[in-house]
């Protein structure tokens, strides 16, 4: 089953699956920024979250999802409340982007849903639509998520908190891995942790890499 339609078996539920909550760091970084005339690009938006919690602080965003489930759901929410968000169902990998178009592009937990190859070029197109001075925000799951352990089976207690969402993810990221990414970026901040997550299904834990970069040059 591919990603889509592994997501959709739990996009399909009431609500959104992930929750409204965005992550803290994100909001914080959000919260410092004059961001009212942004473009934004939010890829891998699943039901759009992130993009629901910008509607109101920039000027347009652009969604981008494989999951019509999700992204249908985020229409119904765009009618309802008139958001400026528009929802297009694509995959990122075959997706084009304007160049020198956005401010800001949002990838939540979407690179780790990628093999490296796909990560290299979608960062190539990444890079081309951000104007100067455009900002990225990524996370990803890291090799100490539990979910890295039961991927490469190897031993793991039957009562270890695993995300039941897991097996979609393609890619954990070593130590410092996913800056290899932003080389052509000025990393502005970049963290690793663990931490417990009661957002969606079982109490699980996760670990966690997020990286905020700037695009200061052509």
């Amino acid at each position: 089953m591919n990603n889509k339609n592994f997501f959709d078996n739990f996009y399909n539920k009431p609500g959104l699956y992930y929750g409204n909550g965005i992550r803290p760091e994100f909001e914080a970084f959000i919260n410092k920024l004059n961001c009212q005339e942004y473009f934004v690009l939010d890829l891998g938006c699943g039901e759009g979250r992130y993009s629901l919690y910008l509607s109101n602080l920039v000027k347009s965003i652009t969604s981008v999802d494989s999951s019509l489930v999700g992204i249908n759901k985020l229409r119904t929410l765009i009618d309802k409340n008139k958001q400026n968000i528009i929802a297009i169902c694509d995959d990122v990998n075959s997706s084009q982007f304007p160049i020198d178009k956005f401010d800001l592009v949002v990838m939540a937990t979407l690179l780790d849903h990628l093999d490296k190859e796909e990560q290299q070029n979608l960062m190539v197109k990444v890079y081309n639509s951000l104007k100067i001075g455009g900002k990225v925000y990524a996370n990803v799951f890291t090799t100490y998520d539990p979910g890295y352990e039961k991927t490469r089976k190897k031993a793991f207690q039957t009562n270890s908190k695993i995300s039941e969402t897991s097996s979609a993810i393609k890619h954990y990221f070593e130590t410092s891995e996913l800056k290899s990414l932003f080389t052509k970026f000025d990393i502005l901040e970049y963290c690793e942790f663990i931490e417990e997550d009661i957002s969606h299904g079982p109490v699980h834990n996760h670990g966690w890499a997020y990286i905020i970069a700037e695009k200061t040059s052509g």
